[in-house]
C-alpha cells in the first residue's frame, strides 16, 4: 500500500479488480469485534452508499472465553447499532460441540463459524460474506500450510474471492492491508476495539507462527510478509493455470459411468506426470476419500500400479481401493469391491438334479432347467443366457456356485485344459468380479461359466440327451 493511499481506497481497490461485488448485492459481514473485523464492517459502511450494496452483520459467542467473550458480543451489538447495521448474534457452545465431534477447539470454532455464516446468508438473502483475513493472516497461513507438507494450492494461501456453493462467496476486501494499516485507519476514526487473549496462547500453531516466526522474519527483511503475499498470488497463478490443464485432461482420462469412478489408462499415461498426480487426487476425491488422507506415497503407489498389469490391486486409507483391469483402473470401496452382488448373503453351492423341469435359485439368480434331446439336423439353441449342455458327459451332480481352486474348463474336442483364472484373464474380465460370476460346475469341471462359454465336451452332438439351463435374471449379474 502506498503511503497515498487509504484504507478505504485500497478495500475499494480490492472490491473491484476481483469483482468481489455487484450492486444491490447484500453482504453479511462476519463481525468478531477484533480490529480487523470493525475495520471490516467501517469500510464496508462507507463504501455501502457509493458502490450499492447492502450490509449486514454477524458475531458468533463461541462459549469459551466466559465473560469476555460476553463483554465482545455487547460491543459489538453497540456498534452495529450506532452505526444503523442490522446484526444476528448467535451463542454456541463449542467446547460441547468439539466434545462430541473429536475436533480440537479452534477447528470446531471455525466449522461453527462458517457454518452459520452460509445459514444466516441463505436465511437473508445475502449471496456474499466478508471476512477480515488480512495481510498477515495470509502469511500466517501459507507458512503454516508449508508447514504441514501442502501442495502449491496451499502454499498459494487464501483467494480474494472464494465460492462457497449455491451461488454464495467468501469475500476478503482486506488481503492486502497490514495489521499497522489497519489499527492505523481505527486510531484516526477513534474507534476501540476489542483483544481476544485467546489470541496470544503460543500453545495454538497459529499464533506462535504470529508472534514468533514472523517478527523474527520480518527482522530478517522488513518486507517479509508482503513478500510472502507476492509469492502467494504467483502459486496461485501457477495453480489456476494447472488446474485449466487438468480439467481438460479429466475430460479426456476421468472416467465417471454408472457410479463407477476410474481412469482410461492410454490417455492417462501419455500426460505430463504433475497433471497425472492432480488427476489421481481428483479421482481419489470423486470415490469418496478425503484428500487430507493422501501423501505423496499413495499417489505414487497408483502411479507404479498404472504400469503394472491387470489384476493387481492398492490398498488406500479410508476403506478405499484401487484396481487395475484391461486399459483401466477403478476405485471404490473396498467393501464394495470385494461384497459380491451374487449371491446374496452366502447360500452356499446350489446343487440340482435333472429329473424334469425346474428352477433353482443361488442368491439373486434364478435359473431355469429343462431337459431335451437333439434329433439329426436340429441346431441347439444357444443364447447368452440360455446354454444346452450334453447330459451324456455329466460325472456328478450338477452345481451352482462361485470358483474353487483347482476349477477348469475343457478347451478343445482333444480334452485340452485352461485354468478357470487363466481363462477369465485372456476374457479380460474385472479381478474384482471374478469371484462373483455363477458357475455351472461338474466337480472341478466347469460346464458353463454363466454369461461366458461352455466347456467343449460340453457341447451336444446329435442324437443325445441335453439339460438346457437358462439364467432368467440376467440383470442381476455381477458388473
Amino acid at each position: 500500500m502506498s503511503h497515498r493511499d487509504s484504507v478505504k481506497d485500497i478495500v475499494k481497490r480490492s472490491l473491484t479488480h476481483y469483482r468481489m461485488l455487484e450492486r444491490g448485492d447484500q453482504v453479511l459481514t462476519a463481525v468478531s469485534g477484533g480490529a480487523d473485523s470493525v475495520c471490516l464492517l467501517l469500510n464496508l459502511l462507507d463504501l455501502s452508499g457509493e458502490m450499492g450494496f447492502f450490509l449486514r452483520a454477524v458475531h458468533v459467542e463461541h462459549g469459551i472465553r466466559g465473560a469476555e467473550s460476553l463483554e465482545d458480543l455487547a460491543f459489538v451489538k453497540k456498534l452495529c447499532a450506532a452505526h444503523g447495521i442490522p446484526l444476528k448474534a448467535v451463542r454456541i457452545s463449542v467446547p460441547d460441540l468439539a466434545k462430541a465431534s473429536g475436533r480440537s477447539l479452534e477447528e470446531e470454532a471455525r466449522v461453527q463459524r462458517y457454518r452459520i455464516f452460509q445459514d444466516l446468508a441463505r436465511e437473508t438473502g445475502c449471496l456474499k460474506i466478508a471476512a477480515a483475513h488480512h495481510q498477515g493472516d495470509q502469511a500466517e497461513t501459507v507458512l503454516w500450510n508449508l508447514i504441514r507438507g501442502s501442495g502449491i494450492d496451499g502454499l498459494s494461501g487464501m483467494k480474494p474471492l472464494r465460492p462457497l456453493g449455491e451461488g454464495l462467496f467468501l469475500i476478503r476486501p482486506l488481503l492486502y492491508l497490514s495489521r499497522e494499516a489497519i489499527e492505523a485507519d481505527l486510531r484516526t476514526r477513534g474507534v476501540p476495539f476489542r483483544t481476544d487473549s485467546s489470541n496470544l496462547d503460543l500453545q495454538i500453531t497459529r499464533n506462535r507462527i504470529r508472534h514468533e516466526i514472523l517478527p523474527a522474519m520480518s527482522e530478517l527483511n522488513h518486507h517479509a510478509i508482503p513478500h510472502i503475499q507476492e509469492a502467494a498470488e504467483k502459486l496461485r497463478e501457477i495453480e489456476d493455470f494447472l488446474e485449466r490443464e487438468t480439467e481438460k485432461a479429466k475430460g479426456l482420462c476421468l472416467l465417471k459411468e454408472g457410479g463407477e469412478i476410474g481412469l482410461l489408462l492410454e490417455a492417462f499415461l501419455g500426460l505430463d506426470p504433475v497433471i497425472q498426480k492432480r488427476i489421481l487426487r481428483s479421482a481419489l476425491d470423486a470415490a469418496g476419500g478425503s484428500l487430507k488422507d493422501f501423501s505423496h506415497v499413495h499417489i505414487n503407489s497408483l502411479l507404479e500400479l498404472s504400469e503394472k498389469g491387470c489384476g493387481r490391486s492398492l490398498d488406500l486409507p479410508g476403506g478405499l481401493q484401487a484396481f487395475r483391469e484391461e486399459g483401466k483402473i477403478l476405485f471404490g470401496r473396498k467393501e464394495a469391491f470385494t461384497k459380491a452382488r451374487l449371491p446374496s448373503g452366502d447360500p452356499g453351492p446350489a446343487p440340482f438334479m435333472i429329473d424334469g423341469e425346474g428352477r433353482v435359485s443361488f442368491g439373486a439368480l434364478r435359473f431355469s432347467i429343462r431337459p431335451g434331446k437333439r434329433l439329426e439336423g436340429e441346431p441347439v439353441p444357444e443364447w447368452e443366457y440360455k446354454k444346452s449342455l450334453s447330459y451324456g458327459t455329466i460325472r456328478q451332480t450338477l452345481c451352482i456356485r462361485t470358483r474353487q481352486p483347482g476349477d477348469f474348463l475343457v478347451i478343445n474336442r482333444e480334452g485340452g485344459r485352461k485354468k478357470l483364472g487363466d481363462y477369465l484373464t485372456d476374457q479380460k474380465v474385472p479381478v474384482r468380479i471374478r469371484d462373483q460370476i455363477p458357475l455351472v460346475t461338474d466337480g472341478s469341471r466347469i460346464l458353463w461359466v454363466v454369461g461366458f462359454r461352455i466347456s467343449e465336451d460340453a457341447k451336444v452332438d446329435p442324437g443325445q440327451d441335453f439339460v438346457e439351463i437358462t439364467l432368467e435374471n440376467p440383470e442381476e449379474l455381477p458388473r
